[in-house]
């Protein structure tokens, strides 16, 4: 996986400020579908762990089949 040129997921990551937890938007955006939430949640994990730029401080996944990822805040390194 790799970071899209205009994904949510990129645009979140970049616009956070270094070094202070960002809790993922839910309600009123376009993370509120939990796929897209979920999709978005795993893109930034990813991405931002492949570059060594991101600690993940909480991570909430719905217990289900799919395993979703509910709530998620990280911490951008660099």
């Amino acid at each position: 996986m790799q970071w899209h040129d205009h994904s949510i997921a990129r645009q979140i990551f970049s616009q956070a400020p270094v070094g202070e937890a960002v809790r993922l938007p839910q309600a009123g955006t376009a993370l509120e579908n939990p796929y897209v939430f979920d999709s978005v949640a795993r893109e930034i994990k990813f991405a931002g762990s492949e570059f060594g730029e991101l600690e993940v401080i909480e991570e909430r996944t719905l217990a289900s089949e799919e395993s979703l990822i509910v709530d998620f805040v990280f911490r951008r390194l660099a």
